[in-house]
């Protein structure tokens, strides 16, 4: 008999210390169409009541297997080095070392490794400094938990997954550190340069952003013609120069 995934109402998790996440009947995994396995993940959280709340949440998810769930970053490093898991998602504040130096220390082995961290606040530095370190999921714990469930899948999958939130605060400090002369791009076009200069094709971004691919071409083509050039290469080239990118996080994606 089918599993029958239980019905959430739109109750905020508060009451459980340290999640905020909606339980809002988290709908299946997208993007899983060619996959043969379940997606082992590995959830690193001192708070023991979120990390079986999370845990339980996952559960519900068809395609989704919770292989171990631990409390602070020398258990998740030794659990690794005996286990192989598809996506490690960890809080950033954690007893000892901290989420993002576990997130450092394992791809530094492993840049292959997908991660997805969680946090209670979105800072531009810190996203900027995990998505160098080769991060490829970010999710604020005031996101939906079908937020958490997509980043898991696309990072799964190999691509990346940036709450709009993240994104936005990116784009915002890059134009705070930018100089006094304003940016000839939008807003809009700034996310999707973002994604250009990290290797994703028209498709790629158009699911990222939510938009069809016309539509990003077509922001594409208003690039070009802001930036004064002819291709994706000399784009990049004056989108750097000009500060509106920035080599810390503009950097290819891991495959």
């Amino acid at each position: 008999m089918a599993r029958q995934t239980p019905e959430y109402s739109l109750t905020n998790v508060s009451a459980i210390p340290g999640i905020y996440f909606l339980f809002d009947h988290a709908p299946p995994v997208l993007g899983l169409g060619t996959w043969t396995t379940l997606i082992k993940v590995m959830l690193v959280d001192d708070h023991e009541m979120v990390v079986s709340a999370l845990s339980q949440m996952l559960a519900n998810v068809p395609g989704f297997e919770v292989v171990a769930q631990l409390c602070n970053a020398e258990l998740a490093w030794d659990f690794l080095c005996a286990h192989s898991v598809d996506v490690v998602v960890t809080d950033l504040e954690l007893p000892g070392a901290s989420g993002a130096e576990l997130a450092t220390r394992i791809l530094t082995n492993n840049p292959a490794q997908g991660i997805v961290v969680l946090s209670y606040r979105v800072d531009p530095a810190e996203v900027r400094s995990l998505i160098g370190a080769g991060v490829r999921g970010y999710v604020p714990k005031s996101e939906s938990a079908s937020q958490l469930t997509r980043a898991i899948a696309e990072v799964a999958c190999g691509r990346e997954h940036f709450a709009s939130a993240a994104v936005k605060a990116i784009i915002d400090s890059l134009r705070t550190d930018q100089s006094n002369e304003p940016s000839p791009l939008t807003m809009k076009q700034t996310v999707i340069l973002l994604y250009m200069s990290r290797g994703l094709t028209t498709r790629q971004i158009a699911e990222e952003v939510r938009l069809s691919t016309k539509t990003v071409e077509k922001y594409r083509g208003e690039i070009f013609r802001r930036l004064d050039c002819k291709n994706q290469v000399q784009a990049l080239a004056i989108a750097r120069r000009l500060h509106i990118l920035n080599e810390s996080w503009a950097r290819p994606q891991t495959r």
